[in-house]
């Protein structure tokens, strides 16, 4: 890889590398090409496909009504409470016109 290809890819990550690192940036994306290119060339027909490197599949619980906190007891923490509602500072004004 040329130092034209570092730098066309620097200016899509936005990144500026300096001139002294070009050289060894264009050594490490050979490298790293080189190694893709290895992998390319090995035999994965009898390797199945995975979605996941994990034998796992979706663990859920059931999903059951169970006693809770009641309104004052989730209040009970609150700075402010109003009418059953948390009161917090306003984050978004609308706009009036």
């Amino acid at each position: 890889m040329e130092k034209e290809d570092i730098l066309s890819i620097a200016h899509l990550a936005q990144l500026e590398p300096e001139e002294e690192s070009l050289d060894a940036l264009s050594q490490d994306f050979n490298r790293i090409l080189d190694f893709v290119t290895s992998l390319q060339s090995l035999d994965t027909e009898s390797v199945e496909p995975l979605c996941h490197v994990h034998d796992q599949q979706n663990v859920f619980r059931d999903d059951l009504c169970e006693p809770s906190f009641s309104t004052d007891e989730t209040f009970l923490n609150a700075p402010e409470a109003e009418d059953g509602f948390f009161v917090v500072p306003l984050v978004i004004e609308t706009l009036k016109k």
